[in-house]
Parts: structure tokens; C-alpha cells; sequence
């Protein structure tokens, strides 16, 4: 779905209007350096092993699947936050009420089906959409293997997020060129990071000076600064945020096929917002990497209405968080563990 928005762009002299296009399927995740597949882009299987591969079937879990999103498995291990128009068209009505959650293995996959769904009731299915938020309940709890997430608690702007996703691959300059595996057993998890600069809201305003926007929308707004076209971006020539970005073999931007993927606060490992939307390049094609790209906050957020809106939702939605170890540290814990069975059973051979 390709709309056509006005960017009503919030300044101290007053508004400013620029034509945009907003691609609303939303996809996630590649380089500007033309390396689509290398390794630096490539998630390990061993981290970020509750990101989920999503599914839909629509409304009967027999149907063959119909499209493919993103998702993270929450801290009960029976909750997957993903965006609302990855299950829903037009309003907050389900559309896809069931579907197939696929986790990755060591040796392959997981599957664990899902025949519940809650979308944010106030999403309206716009294109640019700060509550586009859903949680999908699992028909059964996924495994003690698979990493579980909070929300991150605290700012959002300026700070460094890991992205990623399952969805189709290519370069800031030439867009998704390039085909997805998404939909058979070779899907791969790929990564990167970025930095949220400014927000913006359901009436497609966005905040400008960098001290302020915390407080003023429920879109987390980010650009790829890498590319070669930076320039022509939204965020850098209405916005002013040009920035120089992360270096050639980290920085990524959205896509399609990776809506609902999270990202991930360096510093706290807590979701900070799902993947909503992505612009082209140029403003104007389709089949384009997000030059300007948007999240659905849900952090805990103090002073942004929209952000503590969305995650006042999951929280009612799901249930109190509960207290995830970063994952540099289950390492350690295995570790630990594998220390105690050996004393264990020494203590037994005696």
C-alpha cells in the first residue's frame, strides 16, 4: 500500500509542508554498502534467538501462509510484540487472527502456532501510525532456549539500537533488490544498528529541535545517514538531523517483510519500538529500503503520552515485566549451571 502524506514539519516560525510517500508494507533490515549478505549482517544463531519469524494465515490456521512479518518473543514466553498492520488492514479489526511463530535453532526450527491476537485499540491503520502495536499470544510457551524481552524504560532519542529481521535485503541506494528467504527454512536473521533522531505524530508532524521531540510524538523516527543519497532524506533536509551515521558494515534501515521487528537500547537490551514504516529513496518508488524509516514506540517513556500509551497496552495485554538477564550474560549462566552438574555428579560418584 503506497499513500501519498503532507509532512507537516513542527518548527518555532511556524509549519512547514513537504510531499512525502510513506511505504506502509514496511521492511526491514540492510547495508548501503552493497554487501547484502555478508557476514556483519548476518545475526549468529546463538543471540537474538527470540526474534521471531512470523506467518499469517488469516482467520483459519489451516490456510497456507499469506504474508510474513517479525516479532519478539516478551518476557512470558507466550507473548510476541509485532505491529498492528501486520495483522489487521485498515483499522484495529484482526485480520489475521492465526498464524505460525517460527524460532531459530541450533540445528533449524521451532515452530509454535498462535490462534490469538490484541491490537492497540487506538490504531487506525494510517500510514504513519504511532499505536501500529499487537500482541500475538502463542498456543503454547516457547522454550527456556529462545531469549525473552522487556520494554526499555527511559529515553529513546540519540542512542544506539540494534535492528533486524527476516525480510527482503539490498542497499540505501538501489532499495530491496534483492529476494527474501522469509518463507522457507534458509530465512535468516539479519542486523544492524541505528540511532532514533526525532518523533513524530498521527498527523504527520514531527518535532525538529533534538532537546524536545522525547516528549512530542509516538514515532520514532530514524534515516540512513550512510548512504550515498543521505542528503536527500527526509530527516536531513527538512529535519536538519545530517548526520555522518555508523560505519559501512553496521548501519540498516527498513525493508519489507521485517514489520514488528524491534529495536533493541544498547545499554539495556529493552525494545524501545516495533517497526512501522519506510520511505524510498527518493520519496516516489515502491520496492525501496527506508531512506526515512519509522517505529511504534513502547517504551516506558516518561513524558511522551504516545510512547507510555502503546506501553501501558503491552503491559495490560501481557502482565507485569519480570527481570531478563542482558544476554552477554547467559553465557555466563549456562556456565555456571554446567559447573553445578559436575559437582553434582562427582558428589554422586563418591
Amino acid at each position: 500500500m503506497l499513500a501519498l502524506a503532507g509532512l507537516v514539519v513542527s518548527t518555532a516560525a511556524g509549519a512547514q509542508q513537504a510531499q512525502y510517500t510513506g511505504n506502509a508494507q514496511s521492511v526491514l533490515v540492510g547495508s548501503n554498502t552493497g554487501e547484502t549478505n555478508s557476514a556483519s549482517y548476518i545475526q549468529p544463531r546463538s543471540s537474538y534467538t527470540g526474534v521471531a519469524n512470523l506467518w499469517m494465515r488469516g482467520n483459519n490456521a489451516n490456510n497456507p501462509v499469506a504474508s510474513g512479518c517479525t516479532g519478539s518473543l516478551l518476557w512470558t514466553g507466550r507473548h510476541i510484540l509485532t505491529a498492528a498492520h501486520c495483522v489487521s488492514t485498515g483499522t484495529n479489526a484482526v485480520r489475521d487472527r492465526f498464524g505460525t511463530a517460527r524460532f531459530r535453532t541450533s540445528t533449524g526450527w521451532q515452530d509454535i502456532n498462535w490462534s490469538s491476537v490484541t491490537v492497540q485499540a487506538g490504531y487506525s491503520g494510517a500510514t504513519l501510525e504511532e499505536q501500529d502495536v499487537a500482541i500475538l499470544t502463542l498456543d503454547s510457551e516457547a522454550g527456556s532456549a529462545f531469549e525473552r524481552y522487556n520494554i526499555h524504560s527511559g529515553a529513546v532519542l540519540g542512542q544506539k539500537a540494534r535492528i533486524g529481521g527476516y525480510g527482503r535485503v539490498g542497499n540505501g541506494d538501489t532499495g530491496d533488490a534483492f529476494g527474501s528467504n522469509q518463507f522457507n527454512d534458509n530465512a535468516q536473521l539479519r542486523q544492524g544498528f541505528n540511532v532514533f533522531e526525532s518523533t513524530c505524530r498521527d498527523d504527520e508532524s514531527c518535532a525538529t529541535a533534538f532537546g524536545t521531540p522525547n516528549t512530542y510524538g509516538g514515532i520514532l523516527l530514524a534515516d540512513m545517514d550512510r548512504s550515498g543519497q543521505s542528503t536527500a532524506g527526509f530527516v536531513c533536509t527538512i529535519l536538519s538531523f545530517c548526520n555522518a551515521g555508523y560505519t559501512n558494515n553496521e548501519e540498516a534501515a527498513v525493508g519489507r517483510g521485517d514489520s514488528g521487528s524491534g529495536a533493541f537500547n544498547l545499554g539495556t537490551n529493552g525494545i524501545m519500538g516495533v517497526a512501522s514504516w519506510g520511505s524510498s529513496n527518493d520519496g516516489l518508488s515502491l520496492n525501496q529500503f527506508g531512506m526515512d524509516f519509522g517505529y511504534a514506540c513502547v517504551a516506558n517513556n516518561t513524558g511522551n503520552a504516545r510512547c507510555q500509551e502503546n506501553h501501558d497496552f503491552v503491559l495490560r495485554t501481557v502482565g507485569p515485566a519480570v527481570v531478563i538477564p542482558e544476554p552477554s550474560t547467559y553465557a555466563l549462566m549456562a556456565t555456571g549451571l554446567v559447573a553445578m552438574g559436575l559437582v553434582a555428579r562427582r558428589r554422586r560418584s563418591v
